[in-house]
Order: structure tokens, then sequence, then C-alpha cells
């Protein structure tokens, strides 16, 4: 390289770092970030989690690796400078203001840490997915604290397709919780169908269909049947 150049990157990716951390094996080689005619790709992949974020800033980088807890430090309310400064050394500006060093490394993440991801890509472009509806991200962030808050070590993420409805549910000795984080959009079932909601807005409320008539009647209902005549003689006794 030249001389000192700046890559500016999207306030969000200070949050990889916290997204990668329960697993972060690969710390230190953990944000790939390239650039092109076609903008920005920081890429980060753990396992089967991965986060991909894309802006339009061309320019020309080949694909370097970068320590997500160096770009944890900045500020996320605002655009990310990182200054390189040499093929394998940069700073960034910190939330506090001043500057930090980073180590680059000029290279890829690994081919298997991008698989799954492009398959997962791959399988949403093709429509083969099963439910596809939008949230608010506001409601996903409270719910992890949540369930993070109750000491939880697991979740459970279930899809109500019917209801556009992601159950998120958790449990600890103490506590048992369920998130339910509503679509955006809400179609309520046909009328006809058992169950239906009544209003599309409450997924809780339902029409409980009434019983069909049977031929049997109640006891209640039947007409007394009349005693037949007997005689004293007609008894065994």
């Amino acid at each position: 390289m030249s001389g000192p150049s700046t890559i500016v990157l999207p306030g969000i990716v200070a949050h990889l770092e916290r997204f990668l951390r329960p697993l972060a094996a690969t710390s230190g080689d953990g944000v790939e970030i390239h650039q092109d005619d076609r903008g920005t790709t920081v890429s980060a992949c753990e396992g089967r989690h991965a986060a991909t974020i894309t802006t339009r800033t061309a320019g020309s980088l080949e694909p370097i690796l970068v320590d997500p807890a160096a770009l944890a430090a900045a500020d996320p309310s605002h655009p990310v400078k990182l200054y390189r400064l040499s093929p394998t050394s940069g700073a960034i500006v910190q939330a506090s203001g001043e500057l930090a060093t980073v180590t680059i490394t000029p290279g890829k993440l690994p081919r298997s840490a991008r698989d799954i991801t492009d398959v997962v890509e791959g399988e949403i472009a093709s429509g083969s997915t099963r439910a596809v509806f939008e949230l608010d991200p506001r409601h996903l962030l409270a719910v992890a604290e949540a369930i993070i808050a109750i000491g939880a070590e697991k979740v459970t993420v279930s899809i109500a397709p019917r209801w556009n409805v992601l159950a998120c549910m958790a449990e600890t000795a103490d506590v048992a919780v369920s998130f339910l984080v509503a679509g955006e959009t809400f179609t309520a079932p046909d009328a006809g169908e058992p169950g239906a909601a009544v209003d599309g807005d409450d997924p809780l409320a339902f029409t409980i269909g009434e019983r069909k008539q049977t031929t049997r009647q109640s006891a209640g209902s039947r007409k007394p049947t009349a005693a037949p005549d007997l005689r004293l003689d007609d008894l065994p006794f």
C-alpha cells in the first residue's frame, strides 16, 4: 500500500463482538472486511452463527481480518473509521475519542465458516423457507436481554406461521418464561377454520363452533315410557 487509508464502516459493526462473544473461538480473526466497486462487506461467522453487513460505500480493499473486540470499542451510533497504517496495523477511534491500535491480518475467513451462511442465504433466495415475516428488532433485543437476565443458558425459538408469531421460551430452576413476538403484518385465518381468530389483532381470541345436534336426546327431554300393566299373578313371588 502506498500510504494510510481510511475504511468507513457502519456503526453496527461495534455489536459484532457481543454477537460472537459466547463462541468467540476466532477472536482475533473474527471479522472479515472487503471493499470493491459494489460496496463494503463486513462478515462475521462462528459455527452456524453468522452476520453479514453491507453498505454502498465503494472502495478497493482486498479482504482483511480484524478482531471483533477492536471494533467493539467504537461508538455504534456513528460510522466507524478504521485507519489502515500498514498492511498489518491500523487504528480506530474509540467511543471515548481516543485512538486505539488494531491488528490487521490480510486474508479471508475460513471457507467452512461461510458454508452455512451460503446455504441459508440460498434457501431464502429460492423462496423455499416455510414462514417469512417482519419483526420489530427492539422486541428481539428486549427478549434476549430478559432471558439472559434470568440466567437461562438456552432458549427455544419456534415460529407459529398461522399467527405470524415468533415464540421464545426458556426455563431455569426458578422461573419459566415465554415471549411471543408478533409479526408486523397479520392475516387472520379463514372464518370457517376451527378456532379461527375473531379479531386479526388478537391471536388469542378464538371462536368455538357450536356442537352439531345429534339424534340422541338428552335425559331431561325424554318422554317417560308408560309402565306396563301388572297383575298380582305375574309376580315371581
